[in-house]
């Protein structure tokens, strides 16, 4: 595990975390990925009221630690992994790191009535996550003040993500909008019809 723990000048308040979860290629793929979650898990609850950025690469996450992820009181950077060299290695089928399939485990970032999820996020990245468009609008309409969004590899998102962003106030700050490997022709085509109306973006 490699982390980073950024506190207060008397050390009482954590404020930033990186996670990378290192291979263990003595684990069947299924153990693995449990203990890389349950590893996630004690960090987030241990630091729920006080993390502000908060960026992990793992291999798959699971509806507990996507839970705690959405408990965190005041976040403002988020990022999820689910592919990275660090976190690699020859004994998973290559299959797997080049598919994002749809998952429920998503919905556990969902805001609503009773509950807002991640009210103060600044920035998001996304990596070979398998959220829809719907689940990330769920997600994401209770934090108005993004300015940085970025998907790579998140291969069941479409063009209405993206409509999304340029008629709802989520979009209205964005300042950072950045999509790799979509492989999806009708949403690159589409793509600036929809950025267009986002007055605030730079790049």
């Amino acid at each position: 595990m490699v982390s980073l723990m950024e506190a207060t000048a008397d050390r009482s308040c954590l404020h930033s975390v990186q996670m990378i979860l290192p291979k263990d290629e003595t684990r069947a793929k299924v153990k693995a990925i449990c203990n890389q979650n349950l590893r996630i898990g004690k960090v987030v609850d241990a630091y729920q009221q006080t993390l502000r950025d908060f960026e992990v690469a793992l291999w798959e996450l699971h509806d507990p630690s996507a839970w705690s992820i959405a408990q965190l009181k005041n976040p403002k950077r988020l990022s999820i992994r689910l592919d990275h060299y660090h976190t690699r290695f020859p004994g998973i089928e290559r299959q797997f790191w080049e598919s994002s399939p749809r998952s429920t485990v998503w919905n556990n970032l969902a805001s609503t009535p009773e509950k807002t999820a991640l009210g103060c996020l600044r920035s998001l990245y996304l990596e070979r996550a398998g959220i829809t468009d719907y689940q990330l609008a769920t997600a994401l309409k209770s934090n108005p003040m993004l300015t940085e969004l970025r998907f790579r590899k998140c291969l069941t998102l479409t063009d209405r993500t993206f409509k999304f962003f340029a008629e709802s106030n989520v979009g209205r700050h964005i300042e950072t909008l950045c999509l790799i490997k979509s492989y999806r022709d009708e949403l690159n085509d589409g793509l600036f019809e929809h950025t267009a109306k986002l007055t605030n973006l730079e790049v």
